[in-house]
């Protein structure tokens, strides 16, 4: 049933997407991968920052299933006797507690970006990411960062980057595909126009090193898949929480609750000794 609901979101959202061309689709092919996957996204901070979580729904919905079948209290929750109202209450709090481990568990990836004080291009900076499942989950997860930018154009955290993340910038530019913005030093500017001024990435040395990560050093720009797809992880969401609430009407705000929840555990979890220089 699900399944279904998200091949036609799929077909759906693609068909929306403007992507008409071949070499266009070459840069989305990887997005069939995306089918059993959803995103949920909120903003914080006033607008200023925004965060998205990629997750399996089918890893939340097989151990809700599995806890079902095995635990008594929940099979008496969902009896009809009205004198056993304490026990349905008990059990729901029994199940909220599988799900947190359930939703810690299916999550994918996440990402944060924030909106920046300086012009930087418009660039949005990425706060936060984490992608552990090589590298198609990291094109996803960055992909979400530019489809959540405004401009849809980002830029990497300005004061540190662990090495997941400068490797993940590195591959950005080598590959070239997508158009990169240089910054010009906002402490020392050079050129005339002010849209470009930015702090350069300086690492803990305090010291600007364009040769050393000069990956860091520009902004890029979305190539256009990126909206589709997160068009179709949301809406998978969507989906996936209608189909909890014929559940239990409780189901999707506790899904969401945890999926919030999930965001520096799961970064800690994968990253445990990340270095920032």
């Amino acid at each position: 049933m699900i399944e279904r609901i998200y091949e036609r979101i799929y077909e759906r959202i693609l068909c929306e997407a403007d992507v008409h061309t071949q070499d266009d689709m070459k840069h989305t092919s990887h997005l069939r991968a995306l089918l059993p996957l959803a995103a949920l996204c909120f903003d914080g901070a006033g607008g200023q920052l925004k965060s998205a979580i990629l997750y399996s729904p089918d890893d939340v919905m097989k151990s809700l299933r599995k806890f079902k079948e095995h635990d008594d209290r929940y099979n008496t929750a969902w009896g009809t006797d009205a004198a056993s109202q304490r026990t349905r209450d008990e059990a729901v709090d029994v199940k909220a507690e599988l799900s947190n481990k359930a939703v810690e568990d299916a999550v994918r990836g996440i990402i944060q970006i924030k909106a920046s004080d300086q012009p930087c291009w418009g660039a949005w900076e990425v706060v936060g990411s984490a992608a552990p499942g090589g590298a198609d989950m990291a094109r996803t997860v960055y992909g979400l960062a530019y489809a959540m930018s405004p401009s849809g154009i980002v830029m990497s955290d300005r004061i540190s980057a662990s090495r997941p993340a400068k490797a993940a910038w590195a591959r950005v530019r080598e590959k070239g595909e997508r158009q990169a913005l240089p910054f010009d030093d906002a402490r020392n500017p050079k050129t005339p126009e002010p849209k470009d001024d930015c702090d350069l990435y300086r690492g803990k040395s305090g010291k600007t090193e364009p040769d050393k990560n000069p990956a860091l050093q520009n902004a890029y720009m979305s190539m256009g898949w990126e909206k589709g797809m997160l068009n179709y992880l949301v809406a998978s969401h969507d989906a996936f929480s209608n189909e909890l609430a014929r559940e239990d009407k409780r189901l999707p705000r506790a899904l969401e609750k945890y999926l919030r929840y999930s965001l520096p555990p799961f970064f800690g979890h994968h990253y445990p000794g990340s270095d920032n220089d």
